[in-house]
């Protein structure tokens, strides 16, 4: 099926729900996870900006642990800009 996929992941209560799901997806033969969330400079003011860069580094540092201990391959970026533009860019 797939063997890469790209995770949206944001700040939400239910953002390590999505990551509890994605263990079942190994079974599909999915070995490679990219895990993204963006900073939407338009949203933020500057000064918040290297706040939220570390709390979502954080976040994101968590969520790799979890799947690195499933067995994935797990690359994490933090990116500035809108959420659906960065994942067409980066797909």
């Amino acid at each position: 099926m797939f063997k890469r996929i790209v995770i949206a992941s944001e700040m939400s209560r239910g953002e390590f729900d999505i990551i509890t799901c994605l263990k079942s997806f190994k079974k599909l033969g999915v070995e490679e996870c990219l895990l993204l969330q963006c900073i939407n400079s338009y949203e933020i003011k500057p000064k918040a900006s290297t706040f939220f860069a570390e709390v979502m580094e954080e976040n994101l540092r968590r969520q790799k642990e979890q799947l690195d201990g499933e067995g994935y391959s797990v690359e994490t970026r933090l990116v500035t800009g809108e959420m659906k533009d960065e994942i067409n860019r980066i797909a």
